[in-house]
């Protein structure tokens, strides 16, 4: 129901004007202009467990949107086309919210979070551009929102105190409005880091936050935060722990992978409930830090309260919030509580062997293609060390097919240019008309050059095939039935002992699903082996693709996904029968939450390794679904991001097998898998700006 809260003898837009005055003693030397939540373009608001939302866009303090939950309730503001803002300030009706975050709806990147809203809370966000921006609270009881504003502030905010209260704890990703970003003091919860070995607590009284972190009694615990930093400089970092022995709990504390202090001290400090304090001084890089505490000695490390960083300018989006919820049919043990903190770095899974978790900090950066996962495991060459042709048409694709004096002759064909079905002849040694055929061959690369290589309609069938290179290609409207057809209407098609491939920077689409004539993208089955595929666009389609076509299909495994970017796929990434797979660092984005039918589905004896993902709009994200009479099952390393909360329209009897516990706000492992390689495995949460800027066409020169 709509919360109308007194207001007394001011009236509407003074009201609005007497806070904005407030506000502008609080920012100093800011000007924030309008509040493109009322005149952007076409400006509007919808929510989820908020009602009567336009109430946050209406300019009024005294009215109120109130939700009708407490568990990731969201808000959000939109606009008809992208609009440009780097500033939001969130009004409260009350104090209710015990965290919160704002996420680019578009993406699925969380921007901020922190703990606390009340009357006012400035985040300065730094230059962002979206359609629609998410704010996803969790509170003691149902909260309401005031107000929701975004600027496109100029100058700088200032020092000067807010006349209105912010919340006392100050986020990790917010700035309250009397806090000064010349030299900022940002908390961080300790147990909204990266736990390894270590368990979030609350049976000793003292701690800030929701717990402590109580770190295993052995060598090599460890916890781990991201803190990010708008530019370089030294910062003090500050532990608050407690040690209830007489011994001291050294710990190695590292940052951004740099040994810092190999043992820093944490002396006892006489009782578990009794809290000190151990700082030091390191140099921070401009954007993403990520610290890192090892224990030492087999007695583990203190317990720990929280982590706090002073100097230079603290800059949102450090320890992403995830929020999390399942709907009323899901059983309450599916449901995340309340508010959790994503992971900054991967973990490592215990019970996977030579599994890296090392992250990456080059987000959002170009990276060189390097074969990884099994493919890499098989010793995957390709046509490495033979000849180098070039063709524009797949008449010329095939004769060079054909050309070698071998079928295991090795070969390069860099293709430059459309292939079709005009310009498509078979050339003998099993090449088709309507489709790449390579069958009974080995050791071929297939490399587009630049952007140019496009097969439009023309699929790539792979069979009885062995170390091929598929690279850098863009494959379209592939058709099964219609006009013209090709490959079954798959892209690309591995079939029949296909075994050591790998399938890199390729942009794969069709244009509607099976009714408009097409089936997969990428298919495999019949006994396909040792593949490696990485860093593709799947782009608006219904099926990515199968491992097993049928029940029966089981010789196929070996299958590692990373980096591949599912842009408003409806199904099967992928659907998995008898395989195993590793899937890791692979980011879903859909439209809407109810475009997708189902994310990972791990079916009929297959094992899948799910590691570090992120799925944003993303229904069924991980399950077996009874499509088989025998569900298949996984494991998960804890840093799998799930936004903007997890939703199954299937559940147990009504459309699946097996869905996942969740706990702490991740999808729980339901058996043991493990991958006989290492890899350089990025955190989560920085999964989108990653495959974003690097999956597809055009961004590696093979």
């Amino acid at each position: 129901m709509k919360n109308n809260i007194p207001v007394r003898s001011l009236g509407r837009y003074a009201l609005f004007a007497a806070a904005t005055s407030l506000l502008a003693s609080a920012v100093q030397a800011q000007t924030l202009g309008d509040n493109l939540a009322i005149t952007g373009p076409s400006a509007g608001a919808d929510g989820s467990g908020f009602n009567d939302t336009k109430l946050v866009r209406d300019g009024n303090v005294g009215t109120a949107t109130q939700a009708s939950g407490t568990s990731n309730q969201r808000v959000s503001v939109k606009w008809g086309s992208a609009v440009t803002f780097n500033t939001v300030i969130l009004r409260e009706a009350g104090s209710k919210v015990t965290s919160w975050s704002l996420v680019d709806n578009d993406t699925g990147t969380v921007w901020a979070t922190g703990t606390g809203i009340g009357a006012e809370r400035v985040v300065n966000l730094g230059t962002r551009s979206t359609k629609k921006i998410n704010l996803i609270v969790n509170a003691t009881s149902a909260p309401a929102m005031a107000e929701f504003e975004v600027y496109n502030a100029s100058g700088t905010a200032s020092s000067a105190p807010a006349s209105s209260a912010a919340p006392s704890s100050v986020a990790a990703s917010s700035t309250p409005a009397s806090s000064a970003p010349s030299s900022q003091t940002i908390v961080y919860q300790a147990e909204s880091g990266s736990l390894s070995q270590a368990a979030v607590e609350s049976n000793h009284s003292g701690f800030t936050g929701s717990g402590f972190v109580n770190f295993d009694n052995l060598l090599g615990s460890s916890a781990q935060w991201t803190v990010n930093q708008a530019s370089a400089g030294t910062a003090t970092i500050t532990f608050r722990y407690a040690n209830g022995t007489t011994s001291n709990r050294a710990m190695s504390i590292s940052v951004n992978g740099t040994v810092i202090n190999s043992s820093l001290a944490f002396n006892g400090t006489g009782a578990w409930a009794t809290w000190a304090e151990q700082s030091m001084t390191t140099q921070l890089n401009a954007g993403s830090n990520v610290i890192r505490a090892v224990s030492t000695t087999s007695d583990g490390g203190p317990n720990l309260d929280q982590l706090s960083v002073t100097g230079g300018t603290v800059v949102v989006n450090s320890s992403s919030s995830q929020s999390s919820v399942a709907p009323s049919s899901v059983p309450a043990s599916s449901v995340a509580p309340s508010s959790v903190p994503a992971s900054s770095v991967a973990p490592s899974s215990s019970s996977v062997a030579n599994t890296s978790s090392s992250a990456s900090s080059n987000n959002g950066a170009i990276r060189p293609a390097k074969m990884e996962g099994f493919a890499a495991h098989a010793g995957v060459t390709g046509g490495a060390g033979g000849s180098v042709v070039t063709v524009s048409t797949g008449t010329e694709l095939n004769a060079a097919l054909c050309g070698r004096s071998t079928m295991s002759e090795p070969i390069v064909i860099r293709v430059n240019g459309t292939i079709n079905h005009g310009n498509t002849t078979a050339q003998g040694c099993n090449t088709q008309a309507d489709v790449i055929e390579i069958k009974a061959m080995s050791n071929i690369s297939i490399l587009g050059v630049g952007t140019n290589a496009l097969f439009d309609e023309m699929g790539i069938h792979v069979r009885d095939a062995s170390n091929i290179i598929i690279q850098n290609v863009h494959i379209r409207n592939v058709k099964k039935s219609g006009s013209p057809t090709s490959n079954g209407g798959d892209a690309i098609g591995l079939e029949t002992n296909v075994d050591r491939v790998w399938i890199d920077h390729n942009w794969l689409e069709a244009s509607g699903g099976e009714k408009d004539g097409y089936d997969s993208l990428l298919d495999m089955k019949a006994g396909v082996t040792n593949v490696t595929v990485s860093y593709n666009l799947y782009n608006d389609s219904s099926r990515a693709g199968l491992i097993g076509s049928s029940d029966s299909d089981n010789k196929n495994t070996n299958i590692t996904f990373h980096h591949n970017w599912y842009k408003n796929i409806e199904q099967r990434t992928p659907l998995i029968r008898h395989a195993l797979v590793h899937m890791y660092n692979n980011y879903w984005s859909n439209d809407s939450i109810d475009h997708m039918f189902h994310a990972i589905n791990s079916r009929m004896n297959a094992k899948a390794l799910v590691e570090s993902n992120y799925f944003y709009n993303v229904n069924n994200p991980l399950l077996a679904s009874d499509d088989s009479d025998v569900a298949g099952c996984w494991q998960t390393n804890n840093d799998n991001t799930v936004l903007p909360y997890i939703y199954y329209s299937r559940t147990v009897g009504n459309g699946a097998l097996v869905i996942p516990e969740v706990v702490s706000g991740q999808l729980q492992s339901t058996c043991s898998v493990s991958v006989p390689y290492a890899v350089q495995m990025d955190a989560a949460a920085n999964v989108p700006a990653i495959v974003m800027a690097n999956a597809g066409v055009g961004k590696i020169s093979p």
